[in-house]
């Protein structure tokens, strides 16, 4: 029974897909790299095309809120993938090849804002900065997880910078294994 649900699911999500426009779909299966909630700028920054204005892009993300294949949080202004459509959606972008590509724009948009947010704890008011992290939280560990590939000594300086963060969490134990894990796989990192 399970498995004729699943099937039929499927066949919604497909059938919703085949109706899209190109642009439609092409941002869509890009945004199968968020984890959690996302806002427009980051859409912005990880899935436009090359040359693709804000604008364009902020109509596409409307289509697709009208077409219930992303929802939109009214209150914060963020989007989110109901799970069946971001695993939907990731396996059309790794068939398009865009995996990778995709994944190294979300990590690096990710360690910016993480880096900036994080640096500003120390110069102001913390709390603005915090709230900023505690929103990016899912997509940060995304991001440190795609770095530690890529790039693990940007791995290990994002995962210090989030100190007070997870401090101020009480995921201590969280930042102590992600520093841990970005020390092994960048051992001759500075100190």
């Amino acid at each position: 029974r399970a498995d004729g649900a699943q099937r039929s699911l499927r066949a919604t999500v497909e059938w919703s897909d085949a109706l899209l426009s190109g642009e439609e779909r092409h941002l869509l299966r890009r945004m199968a790299v968020f984890a959690g909630r996302f806002d427009l700028t980051a859409i912005n920054a990880v899935c436009a095309s090359e040359g693709q204005s804000a604008a364009k892009v902020a109509g596409l993300t409307g289509r697709l809120v009208e077409k219930s294949l992303l929802l939109k949080h009214d209150a914060t202004g963020q989007y989110q993938l109901l799970e069946t459509i971001r695993q939907y959606a990731t396996e059309r972008l790794v068939l398009a090849g865009e995996l990778d590509a995709t994944r190294d724009r979300h990590a690096c948009y990710y360690l910016e804002i993480g880096l900036r947010e994080s640096g500003a704890t120390m110069t102001g008011p913390e709390r603005p900065h915090l709230d900023v992290l505690h929103r990016i939280e899912d997509n940060s560990r995304v991001a440190l997880e795609r770095l530690l590939n890529i790039d693990p000594e940007a791995a290990l300086g994002f995962a210090a910078s989030l100190n007070i963060f997870w401090w101020t969490q009480g995921k201590l134990r969280e930042g102590i294994s992600w520093l841990e894990r970005a020390r092994e796989a960048a051992p001759d990192a500075p100190a």
